[in-house]
């Protein structure tokens, strides 16, 4: 699969687009309307005012939580003229540490021109982004339009400390290993140390205010950590220096059956590797450089059973990618694997 580029203008937007058919860009999102205002979510830790911590970092997360920079936000409504418009999947908005905004509320994939964050105002420039041009289906209209209307100009910004969210896809909880037993989870509201762990699963709500009241609102996505996640490996990746990286699907009948959950070691240098690569399980050392996004692979040890082509196909991947010292990039809830060889594989956390 690889990725083709063509420019058009937007019209009635001023925005001058490039259509991108990276699978990567594929962020759909359809919308229904209901009457009211406001964000309607009732759980927000604090209700009013702005949170101690500057909204620059609140949006471009330049510090990193979990080992990655950048926040992936749900576009939770749009309320203009008392009207909320909600969405039923997958509007998102992305803020790189360098402060690019990238938002989805349709199929289609904006990348908005200069933005200034200042004290608790956003400040979104006129100069022409660059927007994907694909043909959305009618019902996802609405929602985008409206948010399309709202961000743009001065917006004020209100920030809410709500419990954790993770991508709804990616966040489903086995029910025989996540129940919880009353009598040892029950928390000491005086021991400092379950206030903390609180802390540290609550995110972030921002509602963004235009002049005329019309509000976004938004709420950041909580990034799953390197270590201790069970990634689900879904494409091979195929990295040409020329023309990029170029990602696949597997092969036919390996889906969900290939996967690894890398762990540091009590030295924090040192760790190990385990899983499966679709046919075999394995184990074995590693070492984590965060610094460097490197990954060194020891000696492995696997596994010796026969099995069908296609899990054999995959398995050879992995003896190709998880071998010595390789490249990681992680990217909110996406895990690349990068090889010398031009050789790679990519993953999500287990459902």
């Amino acid at each position: 699969m690889t990725k083709q580029q063509q420019t058009s203008t937007v019209t009635g937007t001023g925005v001058a687009a490039t259509a991108v058919t990276a699978l990567a860009l594929l962020l759909l999102s359809a919308c229904g309307t209901e009457s009211g205002s406001g964000s309607g979510v009732d759980d927000a830790r604090s209700v009013s005012g702005t949170d101690d911590t500057s909204l620059t970092e609140t949006l471009r997360n330049a510090k990193g939580i979990n080992g990655v920079k950048g926040t992936v936000w749900d576009i939770d409504s749009v309320t203009v003229d008392g009207k909320k418009t909600t969405p039923v999947d997958g509007a998102r908005m992305r803020v790189d540490p360098d402060g690019t905004f990238r938002s989805s509320p349709d199929c289609n994939l904006r990348t908005a021109g200069e933005v200034t964050v200042k004290g608790d105002t956003l400040d979104v420039g006129d100069d022409q982004g660059m927007s994907t041009l694909k043909l959305c289906p009618d019902e996802e209209r609405p929602f985008a339009d409206a948010f399309d209307k709202v961000f743009s100009g001065k917006l004020t910004a209100r920030t809410e400390t709500v419990p954790g969210r993770s991508d709804p896809k990616t966040d489903a909880k086995d029910p025989k290993t996540d129940a919880k037993d009353p009598k040892t989870d029950a928390k000491d509201p005086k021991d400092p140390k379950t206030d903390a762990q609180d802390a540290a699963t609550d995110t972030k709500r921002v509602t963004l205010t235009a002049p005329g009241g019309d509000t976004i609102v938004l709420t950041r996505q909580t990034p799953q950590p390197l270590t201790g996640t069970v990634w689900t490996v879904d494409e091979v990746v195929d990295s040409v220096i020329e023309h990029g990286d170029t990602e696949g699907s597997l092969p036919a009948g390996t889906e969900g059956k290939a996967s690894l959950t890398l762990r540091k070691g009590a030295d924090g240098a040192g760790g190990t590797v385990e899983g499966s690569d679709g046919c075999n399980t394995f184990r074995g050392p590693v070492k984590i450089s965060e610094a460097t996004n490197k990954i060194t692979f020891g000696p492995l040890r696997t596994t010796r059973k026969a099995c069908p082509k296609p899990e054999m196909a995959l398995q050879e991947r992995f003896e190709k990618v998880l071998k010595g010292e390789i490249e990681y990039e992680l990217s909110h809830n996406r895990l690349k694997l990068l090889a010398g060889n031009g050789l790679g594989v990519a993953a999500g956390p287990a459902a």
